[in-house]
């Protein structure tokens, strides 16, 4: 079937949020491990995300450079894709996420984000894989 874009514009993109368990915040008396749902971006919420992380940026004809902020870089990734189960984000802004998450275990953060860096294909796996295809 060839693509317009009227089927383009009606087409339900397949992107229901992963079930992602973290077992790091389990309270004490809680029978099963704590979970978030975690939501494939769109292409624009990726490219806020995107424009979030940059700092500055030279354009060249055959060259674009870009400064990157590592500073919140995962938390400003889950605060794009942490999704409660009605997909709705868990988080108003960055400035919130942090207030939220800033204090977490860098483990519980880092496996999270991985997850949802790689869902998001922007992980380094992710990354690597789509360079072979």
């Amino acid at each position: 079937m060839l693509l317009t874009k009227e089927k383009i514009k009606k087409a339900k993109d397949v992107r229901k949020p992963l079930k992602f368990p973290i077992p790091e915040w389990k309270e004490k008396g809680d029978k099963t491990d704590p979970y978030c749902f975690l939501r494939h971006m769109s292409s624009s919420q990726r490219d806020e995300y995107d424009q979030a992380l940059q700092v500055q940026g030279d354009l060249m004809p055959d060259k674009v450079t870009v400064k990157i902020s590592m500073k919140g870089f995962r938390i400003l990734l889950l605060s794009h894709t942490m999704v409660d189960d009605k997909d709705k984000l868990l988080f108003e802004s960055f400035e919130e996420a942090t207030e939220y998450l800033s204090e977490r275990s860098t483990t519980a953060i880092e496996r999270t984000w991985a997850e949802t860096a790689d869902i998001n294909g922007i992980s380094p796996k992710a990354v690597e894989e789509a360079e072979k295809n």
